[in-house]
């Protein structure tokens, strides 16, 4: 097992970084910017920027689909959860929850 140490700092202008997820692929990040209200998505391999996802809301927990098809982005804020289509990087459409929204999980 390797050493945990930090091999790189990035510097991608975030206002509040609050959750960073890889994509099942492994190919890309997305990181949730609470203050900024959007998601950033970097490149894994080149570390490099390649769009910034305007929410409508704080970003706050972040849930990939299986497939990779989809990340769906809590705004507990507005007590709703936005849905990112990971092939166009657009919000697909928004989930109204109810206050608190966060953390998500799959369940079999």
């Amino acid at each position: 097992m390797g050493a945990k140490k930090v091999v790189q700092t990035l510097s991608i202008s975030t206002k509040r970084s609050n959750r960073l997820k890889f994509t099942p692929d492994d190919k890309r990040v997305l990181v949730s910017d609470m203050d900024g209200d959007e998601v950033v998505v970097l490149d894994a391999q080149t570390r490099q920027q390649i769009k910034r996802i305007k929410t409508g809301g704080r970003p706050e927990g972040i849930q990939m689909t299986p497939d990779g098809l989809r990340a769906f982005v809590a705004l507990a804020q507005e007590g709703a959860v936005v849905a990112i289509d990971l092939k166009t990087l657009t919000v697909s459409s928004k989930l109204q929850t109810g206050p608190g929204a966060d953390g998500m999980a799959w369940v079999k």
